[in-house]
């Protein structure tokens, strides 16, 4: 008999402890939503040409041009390219950034290529996505030295107007946005197969880690994952969609008129989502 009132006390508490605990959680996302709402992201990048090239434009008559190289950003001029994508670390004993996708860094004709030769090459021909490879990784002192030296590089080359930075990190890019520097929050939504709570409760986090860390300039993920309901749970803050490489596709996309930049290793740079 005892032991099934003290059952009953446990159940009840846990009922109680439940049902509070569901009340605070729609209290806190009431205002999270109604929070995120007000947000007006300040984005650099409005023109009609949506589609950039990804890590450069890497294909000349059948051949393959190193991805990540001065070459591929200067097929990417060549090719009416507004923009481009491209990876970068900061390496903490070099002091400066290394073009590269992966660690050990990846060298054109045995040479490493830093960010510094790019911007002094393209500075005036493109746009840039940066997707910082090892932000999240670097100390908060070096990501500190790390924010120093973009701003100095992109003022020099006259690139704040022109250049976002990409991380997974909010409170690391949140370090750039103090900087007044663009910045790009990559999430990582669940796909349609998922069930509808995993979409409501990962949104919300994402939402909250907006109001938290500051102020990004727009939210970057691929594009298999963006959906109907990505674009009416964000839809007051541009989307930096990657890789597509379906012309029809990129076609279909455009015409969201939260989607600002989408990745592409074709050549269909020229596509105009302003004509109708």
């Amino acid at each position: 008999m005892r032991i099934n009132i003290l059952r009953n006390r446990r159940i009840q508490v846990t009922l109680i402890f439940l049902f509070v605990f569901l009340i605070l959680f729609l209290i806190l996302s009431d205002y999270i939503q109604t929070e995120f709402s007000k947000i007006k992201p300040n984005f650099f990048y409005s023109l009609c040409e949506k589609a950039w090239a990804h890590k450069g434009y890497t294909k000349k008559n059948n051949a393959k041009i190193p991805e990540n190289s001065l070459l591929s950003f200067n097929e990417a001029v060549l090719s009416s390219a507004k923009g481009t994508e491209l990876d970068i670390f900061y390496d903490v004993d070099l002091k400066d950034f290394i073009v590269s996708h992966n660690f050990p860094y990846e060298k054109i004709e045995g040479k490493l290529l830093t960010l510094k030769e790019v911007f002094k090459q393209y500075h005036d021909k493109l746009f840039f996505w940066l997707d910082f490879k090892n932000l999240a990784a670097l100390s908060d002192d070096k990501t500190k030295e790390s924010v120093e030296k973009m701003l100095n590089l992109l003022e020099k080359n006259k690139l704040s107007e022109k250049v976002i930075i990409e991380s997974p990190s909010p409170r690391k890019l949140s370090y750039f946005v103090k900087k007044n520097i663009h910045t790009s929050y990559w999430i990582a939504l669940p796909s349609e197969k998922n069930p509808r709570i995993s979409f409501v409760l990962m949104s919300l986090f994402y939402k909250l880690n907006y109001l938290i860390y500051g102020n990004f300039s727009a939210f970057s993920m691929r594009y298999d994952r963006f959906s109907e309901k990505a674009f009416n749970a964000f839809k007051n803050v541009p989307f930096h969609l990657f890789t597509v490489n379906d012309k029809e596709k990129i076609t279909q996309l455009m015409k969201y008129e939260n989607i600002k930049i989408i990745l592409t290793d074709e050549n269909y740079f020229n596509l105009n989502s302003c004509e109708k």
